[in-house]
């Protein structure tokens, strides 16, 4: 029953562990498609508000050369005065009149388009901004998805509970064997080597020479002498 509890614990483990990194990977797949659109989306933005300014710019030109102009004519209008053509300066009256009008409506355009394009421009800056930070979440979550899959090879190559118990008998036992086997080799390493002793005995023997010890003989021929 411990081994089954220990397998199922395992595949619960396991099944959490595959699940927890699917949503995870999927959480970078997101986030990536996100930056990708994201940059496409700012690059378009940055296009429209360059041709906004632009056209901001033209309206902004307009309302100075409108201005150039009306000044021109009201000195035309005063110099005609001064040589008592009412009637011309009446009809130079009439086009400052037009220009001024003119000039007041493009002026207009111009302020309102100059806001529109100073409001665009915050948001593009801050689109570009939460893309900076998108990044920079993005290769936090694949460096700690790389942490995790390394850490889930070194967990599933380490035994734990029941299994390393296992494993520490196995070891034990290993090493309980080893040390028999190194015993029985002395032990036979110790007869070979007596059993040459013995051989070697033998020979001396028969050689003659046998014991060279000192004999009870040998002690009393020295006290007689």
């Amino acid at each position: 029953m411990s081994i089954f509890k220990d397998l199922m614990t395992a595949l619960r483990g396991n099944i959490s562990s595959v699940g927890e990194s699917i949503i995870d990977h999927q959480a970078i797949t997101i986030l990536e498609q996100s930056i990708r659109d994201g940059n496409n989306n700012l690059a378009a933005s940055k296009v429209g508000l360059r041709n906004l300014k632009s056209e901001a710019l033209k309206l902004d030109k307009q309302v100075v050369e409108l201005g150039e102009d009306i000044k021109g004519y009201t000195a035309k209008a005063k110099k005609a005065l001064f040589n008592k053509n009412e009637e011309l300066a009446l009809k130079t009256a009439q086009r400052i009149a037009e220009l001024t009008d003119r000039k007041i409506s493009v002026k207009i355009q111009a302020d309102r388009l100059s806001s529109q394009v100073e409001t665009l421009y915050f948001k593009v800056s801050a689109c570009e901004e939460q893309l900076k930070k998108d990044l920079i979440d993005l290769e936090q979550l694949k460096s700690f998805e790389a942490v995790y899959k390394v850490q889930q090879t070194i967990v599933s190559s380490t035994p734990v509970g029941s299994d390393r118990k296992r494993v520490e008998r196995a070891k034990s036992r290993v090493a309980q064997r080893q040390a028999d086997v190194e015993a029985k080799m002395a032990a036979d390493e110790w007869i070979s080597d007596a059993n040459r002793c013995d051989d070697l005995d033998s020979e001396l023997s028969a050689a003659g020479i046998g014991n060279i010890g000192t004999s009870a003989d040998d002690i009393l021929a020295s006290l007689k002498s």
